[in-house]
């Protein structure tokens, strides 16, 4: 009983503290969205695919939404127009990135390229940073062998490519070969770990409950994170002893400061989402954007940056950019290529599983 007396107290305390922040603080012109509550802001507006429900509201609001995530103020960018004004004029102003609790497990978001806070050492590994496909003839013969219908998981494999190409590139290694059990121990964690960096985390949207960690999300980080981290330090370890051997005989944007966009104020601190999902379905720039047209792109001129914004823009623009654009017709051109594609037993196209889910990209 004196447990829920107490946490009934706080929970009452932390809504006057937020409303009476918010009566002082006043609205401004801010953009125009839908109404929060006290706390949880516009938490409860939100399905399992928020970028699909952030763009149901465009119609009503209009390309750039303003919502509380919790007690998180947040603009939603849902147009190419907006987007351009955006990376072109306000770039330098928001730059930053607030780093996920799940990713301050070893303080990993302080030396991250990708969710790292901007200043002078995120330059340096920006600067610094500026296809094998595992044997699938081999998995297919194997499930033969057991009895098994000679299907893959396609997804498992594409991850297993960009893995394996990123540990080559940077670690010299193939993180994917059989013999190896630390690659094999590896491959794992990161799995792990990419599960919970796009788990949604209420501690994001509600910091008091940071030291709580309810869901067990940051708990959870810290055990996979912590064996990836060990496992790559010997890599690289490795890796420096061999360099020196040959010698001596070779994931949100962030405001910094308040500011003025297409007219509206944008307080510091504001997390922008900047909803490429929408803006790819901008009916400003695309006829009949909800209907699936891959001809539409026969014979354009359309670019990733202007119309699409996949790999983001401006300073924050994924780094990977460059080996994303070889890696991607490489790897769909070998896949074409070596193998002949058909859909499992009792699939259709109707019955194909299409559902998105949230997590993070590679």
């Amino acid at each position: 009983m004196m447990s829920l007396l107490v946490w009934s107290s706080l929970f009452l305390l932390a809504a006057l503290i937020l409303l009476s922040s918010r009566k002082k603080s006043g609205n401004g012109n801010q953009p125009p969205g839908p109404p929060g509550w006290p706390i949880i802001g516009n938490i409860l507006d939100l399905g399992t695919v928020p970028h699909q429900d952030f763009y149901k509201l465009r119609s009503k609001y209009g390309p750039v939404l303003w919502l509380k995530s919790g007690s998180i103020n947040t603009v939603v960018i849902q147009s190419a127009k907006a987007a351009t004004e955006f990376f072109k004029n306000h770039n330098h102003i928001f730059c930053d990135r607030k780093s996920p609790t799940v990713l301050t497990a070893h303080n990993y978001y302080q030396g991250s390229l990708a969710i790292g806070r901007y200043g002078v050492y995120w330059r340096i590994i920006q600067h610094l940073c500026s296809m094998e496909l595992p044997n699938i003839e081999d998995d297919v013969s194997a499930t033969q062998a057991r009895g098994e219908l000679d299907e893959v998981d396609l997804s498992r494999y594409l991850f297993f490519m960009v893995f394996n190409l990123v540990g080559k590139l940077k670690l010299s290694r193939d993180l994917l070969d059989s013999q190896s059990k630390e690659g094999q121990e590896f491959f794992a964690a990161m799995k792990k770990v990419v599960e919970w960096t796009g788990k949604p985390n209420l501690a994001d949207f509600l910091p008091f409950l940071k030291r709580l960690d309810p869901q067990g999300i940051k708990r959870n980080m810290v055990r996979d994170m912590g064996c990836s981290l060990k496992i790559v330090s010997g890599f690289v370890k490795e890796r420096i002893e061999e360099q020196c051997s040959r010698e001596n005989k070779q994931g949100l944007l962030n405001s910094m400061q308040e500011t003025n966009f297409m007219g509206y104020l944008i307080p510091k601190d504001t997390q922008v989402f900047v909803n490429a999902w929408a803006i790819g379905r901008d009916p400003e720039c695309w006829e009949d954007p909800m209907s699936f047209k891959p001809e539409r792109f026969l014979g354009s001129n359309i670019e990733i940056k202007g119309q699409n914004f996949p790999f983001g823009s401006g300073r924050r623009i994924c780094v990977g950019i460059l080996l994303a654009e070889r890696v991607l017709h490489l790897g769909v051109a070998s896949l074409l290529h070596y193998f002949e594609w058909e859909l499992g037993k009792d699939v259709t196209p109707e019955s194909m599983d299409m559902n998105e889910r949230i997590g993070i990209t590679v």
